[in-house]
């Protein structure tokens, strides 16, 4: 019988897990983002970058031989690696029995337009309700004018046609304050 696991990495580090070793591990398999292979692995604190004990939620920090080895723009550098060199993925999770990670969220799932904290999910969740979308993906793109631009990415659903206009509607009649409607793109 085949089976389905999640793994976890990024562009920068692809591989930090991998498929629990056994395929009678489906606790692991279906409760986890894989097991932890060939890499390091630590869980910090997410402002203040202290070390976090196995079980305990905060940022995922990892390093491995198949990492990138760093931005052409070292200032970037900066930001994306800590001292010793692992990369902050920015991703929010905890390691269970010592070897497993769970991905429980994002450090930053908010969008900062003109210093105004928006959450992405509260947009898609009154977007993907709306009958004429199918799925929908709320994210930042930056400006220079105002920080942070909110997008929304649009999946119509099947003969369904949706307008920019349709969006900001949408959103006002959810109860969102005026200035929150996303441009759209499909």
């Amino acid at each position: 019988m085949p089976w389905v696991w999640r793994v976890f990495g990024a562009t920068e580090i692809p591989t930090v897990t991998v498929a629990p070793v056994a395929e009678d591990d489906l606790v692991h398999a279906s409760e986890t983002d894989g097991r932890i292979w060939q890499a390091e692995v630590r869980v910090v604190h997410p402002q203040t970058g202290t070390p976090l004990p196995s079980g305990v939620e905060g940022e995922i920090l990892a390093k491995s031989p198949t990492m990138a080895v760093g931005y052409a723009h070292s200032e970037d550098n900066l930001i994306a690696y800590d001292g010793e060199g692992f990369f902050r993925t920015g991703d929010l999770g905890r390691i269970v029995d010592d070897k497993y990670i769970v991905i429980t969220g994002r450090k930053k799932d908010v969008i900062i337009r003109n210093g105004e904290n928006i959450s992405p999910k509260e947009i898609e969740d009154l977007l993907v309700a709306d009958p004429r979308i199918a799925d929908v993906a709320v994210v930042s793109k930056s400006t220079a004018r105002i920080g942070e631009a909110v997008c929304a990415f649009i999946v119509p659903a099947a003969g369904q046609e949706i307008a920019l206009s349709d969006l900001g509607e949408i959103v006002r009649a959810g109860g969102l304050a005026n200035r929150r409607p996303p441009s759209i793109f499909f």
